[in-house]
Formats: structure tokens, sequence, C-alpha cells
């Protein structure tokens, strides 16, 4: 579909899906929740986080782990959390115990939803 000279790709199917994404962010919007989402490869699992969260405007930060080492990554994480949260500008995290500790302070605050996409592989950069 083209719109004002841009091409807009349709998001077809995927309902029982998103309404099961809706239903789980009611509950997040009463106390912090963790939802995983699995799948084989390659079958829209990114994709239908992203138009959700896009859809009905959800605050989010999406962190995509890389295999990379764990310092390197923690420190890209940081500096995808500081444009979200600028009043951390300078913070740093020793490990991440203390960033996700963070974070989950963070959502005892805020209405927010973090996304890490890819997660087996924060299991192998830690090994």
């Amino acid at each position: 579909m083209i719109r004002n000279g841009t091409i807009k790709m349709e998001f077809i199917g995927r309902k029982t899906e998103l309404a099961r994404l809706r239903e789980i962010n009611e509950f997040a919007q009463q106390s912090g929740y963790l939802t995983m989402i699995t799948g084989r490869r390659r079958v829209g699992k990114t994709t239908l986080v992203k138009h959700f969260i896009e859809q009905n405007s959800i605050q989010s930060c999406y962190f995509f782990i890389s295999r990379k080492q764990p310092k390197i990554l923690l420190n890209e994480f940081v500096e995808l959390l500081t444009e979200q949260f600028p009043e951390i500008s300078g913070l740093q995290f020793a490990n991440f115990d203390g960033f996700f500790k963070f974070l989950f302070q963070t959502l005892e605050r805020n209405n927010y939803t973090f996304v890490f996409d890819e997660f087996q592989n924060f299991l192998l950069n830690i090994r």
C-alpha cells in the first residue's frame, strides 16, 4: 500500500496473537508482567511485537541481543536505555545484574515495556 509517496506494509492476520498481546498488556498496566514469545525461526515474532507496540503507542525500549562480549552488549543496552531515559545519562552498570535491577525498579515506577529479542543469545554471551 502506498500513502503519501511512502510504501506502507500491511499487517495481515495474527488477530489471535494481537488479541492475546492486548490482554497481556492490560495485565501489565496493573503490575509488572513478563511475557515470553517463542516459536520457530523466521515466522514473524519480532514483526508481531513491533507492530503491536507501534499500533498501541506503548512506551518501550527494544533490545536486540546479538552475539557479543557481555560488556560490549551491556554498554549498547545502556546507550539505548539512555535514549529513553535521558536522566540516567552517565549511569554505568558493572554487570547485567545491576542493569536488570534498574529495569525492574523502572517498571515499578513507570508503565514501560522492555523487549529483548533473540534472548537465547544472551545465554550464550554470558558463558
